[in-house]
C-alpha cells in the first residue's frame, strides 16, 4: 500500500451533484430575469409591417446622388427643381408613393439632408435610404 493509505480506507467512486445542482439553479435564475428584460424592450414602440407581395406600394421613385452632386429621378438626370415637382405629381397621384433615397459616400452629408428635406416638403411621406449591408 501507498505511503499515505491505511487497511481500512476506500477509495470515493461517487460524484458529489449538489454543486452542479447549485450552479444549474443559479444559471436559470439569470436566463429567467434576462429573458424578461429581452422580451420587454425598455422602449415601447409601434414597428412597421414590411410590405408583403399583396400590398406593395404602387409608385416608386428612385433619388440617386453621385458624388459629382449630380441628381437622378429614376435614372434621368435632373435639377432639384424638377425632383421637387415630380415627386410632387407622384404624391397627388398616389400618396403611398415611395422614395427611395441613394447616395454616394463621397457626397457631403449636408447635401442628403437637403435632398430628405426636399423629399420631405414635396409631401412624401414614405421615404428610405439605400445603404449597402455588411457581411
Amino acid at each position: 500500500m501507498s505511503g499515505f493509505m491505511h487497511e481500512n480506507d476506500e477509495i470515493i467512486a461517487g460524484i458529489n451533484v449538489t454543486p452542479l445542482v447549485d450552479i444549474t439553479l443559479v444559471l436559470l435564475i439569470i436566463f429567467m430575469v434576462t429573458a424578461t428584460v429581452m422580451v420587454n424592450p425598455a422602449i415601447r414602440v409601434k414597428l412597421p409591417r414590411a410590405a408583403g407581395a399583396t400590398d406593395a406600394p404602387k409608385t416608386n421613385l428612385s433619388l440617386v446622388l453621385n458624388v459629382n452632386g449630380q441628381l437622378f429621378v429614376n435614372g434621368s438626370p435632373v435639377t432639384l427643381d424638377q425632383a421637387r415637382k415630380l415627386i410632387v405629381q407622384a404624391v397627388k397621384s398616389d400618396p403611398g408613393t415611395q422614395v427611395l433615397i441613394a447616395a454616394d459616400r463621397g457626397v457631403q452629408y449636408q447635401k442628403v439632408v437637403d435632398l430628405i428635406t426636399l423629399v420631405n416638403r414635396s409631401g412624401a411621406k414614405n421615404f428610405a435610404l439605400n445603404v449597402e449591408g455588411t457581411q
